[in-house]
């Protein structure tokens, strides 16, 4: 028999088989495991059948969680498997979970998700669900149930909706892509980095904005219009046709002087 991907939710981990043993007590019993060998190690898949389907937003958000709580659960290197396949020799149990279950069973905790921003239309769908998958990525919530459940609430807020076939295939398409490019995104600013930058900015912002007043400033005193009969400027006549007060001058007397001093 052809292995078939298997066509029921589940959530699927990989991890090397050494490694096993140690997190064993730990995880609920698999439905099914097998191997993966490469040439320097061997992997064991260990997959978890979920009872039921998942198709409405709030149950692959929860789903999503599910998979996010393995980062804190599991304390060996483990990766997600997003597809797994079955043959007449895979040994399977008569052991299907709920969510209730998985989610006790991995101490599962809820997390909050970015915002939606609802698509105006049915061409946009896909542009926003890329925007909501980066922003996935920069909040660390980053799973394709994630994508999948937004596309969903996204779509059922449209008059022309896409199918639900149709919907999933655009969901894994984003999911596909995004997690392609998520190590080139620009990285997210922490609340410390984003104020430092913030900051930053200011400084060269008004370092900009003094050298354009110095040079309005030293345009206008070039016209010899401000000299007053005592060799000084007229600072009320000059801070009035720059828009600024008389006590800002000040700050800008290096020019000023230069002219006083003719």
């Amino acid at each position: 028999m052809t292995p078939k991907a298997l066509d029921r939710p589940f959530i699927g981990i990989s991890i090397c088989q050494d490694d096993y043993i140690k997190v064993e007590g730990l995880l609920p019993t698999p439905t099914f495991k097998y191997q993966v060998h490469s040439m320097d190690s061997t992997k064991l898949i260990l997959v978890f059948v979920i009872d039921g389907y998942i198709s409405s937003f709030k149950r692959y958000q929860w789903l999503s969680d599910i998979k996010l709580s393995l980062k804190d659960y599991i304390f060996i290197p483990f990766q997600i498997v997003d597809e797994v396949y079955i043959s007449s020799d895979t040994d399977m149990k008569l052991i299907i979970y709920t969510l209730q279950e998985l989610t006790k069973a991995f101490r599962t905790t809820k997390n909050i998700y970015p915002k939606i921003l609802y698509p105006p239309n049915k061409k946009e769908l896909y542009r926003y669900l890329c925007r909501y998958a980066t922003r996935l990525v920069h909040q660390q919530l980053f799973t394709k149930e994630a994508i999948i459940g937004v596309a969903l609430e996204m779509n059922s807020k449209l008059t022309d909706k896409y199918s639900y076939k149709e919907l999933i295939k655009k969901a894994l398409g984003v999911f596909v892509f995004i997690d392609k490019v998520k190590a080139k995104l620009p990285k997210r600013l922490n609340p410390q980095q984003l104020k430092q930058s913030r900051q930053k900015g200011a400084i060269i912002s008004n370092a900009k904005q003094r050298e354009q007043t110095l040079h309005k400033i030293d345009t206008l005193l070039s016209t010899n219009n401000y000299l007053k009969k005592n060799n000084k400027i007229n600072k009320t006549k000059l801070a009035k046709d720059l828009g600024i007060s008389r006590k800002a001058l000040y700050l800008y007397q290096e020019v000023i002087q230069k002219y006083e001093a003719i």
